[in-house]
């Protein structure tokens, strides 16, 4: 009877000190963290140009990059500005504006009243209120609002 049960420990023995037999770790490589340099180098690209910008007209500078499902927001501006984000939507608050980009319906609202449509296929929005001036691009491209100052004097409040 002892044999019997000495019998299997024996061959599980082997098996627990030398491992079962699975795979070493993937050899490392370029993953998902190494491609962000790129992404980074990018943003701070962004942020001191918008820092030129805000030192040009005498201020300070905020900035932010928020990440919106598959999209990206950025927005710089010489006021304080706040971003509220959803699934594939964010509102940045700066100077008393209100500004939501919601990449479900392709729309870009300011105020809750004016909209501009999001070029197809949007990746990335960039929001500047630097020196009472507001832009908007869509991947690069000036958006314009009809009816609204847009890249002119734009007070801070409606």
């Amino acid at each position: 009877m002892r044999r019997l049960i000495a019998s299997p420990l024996l061959a599980l023995t082997p098996s627990l000190l030398f491992g079962c037999g699975q795979a070493s770790n993937p050899p490392v490589g370029q993953g998902p963290a190494a491609k962000g340099v790129d992404d980074t180098s990018e943003v701070i690209k962004v942020i001191k140009n918008a820092q030129d910008q805000a030192a040009a007209s005498g201020g300070g500078v905020s900035q932010n990059v928020a990440q919106v499902g598959s999209h990206r927001v950025k927005s710089i501006a010489d006021v304080p500005i706040s971003t509220a984000m959803g699934v594939e939507r964010a509102v940045v608050s700066f100077g008393g504006r209100k500004l939501a980009v919601e990449f479900d319906t392709g729309q870009v609202i300011l105020d809750d009243n004016e909209k501009v449509t999001l070029p197809a296929g949007t990746k990335e929005v960039e929001i500047h209120f630097v020196g009472g001036k507001l832009t908007v691009k869509a991947d690069g491209t000036a958006l314009s609002i009809p009816g609204a100052p847009w890249s002119a004097d734009l007070k801070a409040g409606p």
